[in-house]
């Protein structure tokens, strides 16, 4: 990859998939300046391009865990389409993409609909902390080498993963 050049990669779009939230069930007789704590929160990944490495996605989704008795309950799934330019050596391939900059790219959208969502809740919003994308991603890579054998018989090849983040 030439460092000089820009990589050649559109984000085409990006989404939100799907998003819930909502209270844990004693939430009236909880003070209203209590702390929106939800504990740790599974993040989960995915990763895949087209057979012709054209075009990618990347899907993140995190959600809390009910076990902890968190104060908002909620899931979030966000996505984001990628793709190559027509007609123009690229700089960079989709995988190379995917490998690199494409879940620091799709974070940032997450974190917002995490905290726009439980804005509107009674405790107020939750940030997420910011996470190690590198860890997630080895992650990713020793799934894949698990699945090797059955990606080959797949339409579009890629990578799941998750990872827990604390708030």
């Amino acid at each position: 990859m030439d460092p000089t050049r820009p990589p050649g990669i559109h984000v085409l779009q990006v989404f939100l998939e799907s998003a819930m939230m909502q209270h844990r069930d004693d939430y009236l007789d909880i003070p209203v300046d209590t702390t929106a704590i939800v504990g740790d929160v599974l993040l989960a990944l995915e990763l895949l391009k087209s057979a012709d490495e054209t075009s990618g996605l990347v899907r993140l989704a995190v959600k809390t865990d009910i076990a902890q008795r968190p104060i908002y309950n909620f899931e979030v799934r966000m996505v984001a389409l990628v793709g190559t330019d027509e007609g123009s050596k690229n700089n960079m391939t989709i995988q190379e993409f995917l490998d690199g900059p494409g879940v620091p790219l799709l974070y940032p959208f997450v974190r917002e609909a995490v905290a726009g969502l439980t804005l509107r809740g009674r405790f107020g919003p939750v940030w997420l902390s910011l996470v190690n994308v590198a860890s997630v991603r080895a992650q990713a890579d020793i799934k894949e080498m698990e699945q090797k054998g059955d990606a080959a018989t797949r339409k579009r090849s890629g990578r799941k993963a998750s990872s827990t983040v604390k708030p």
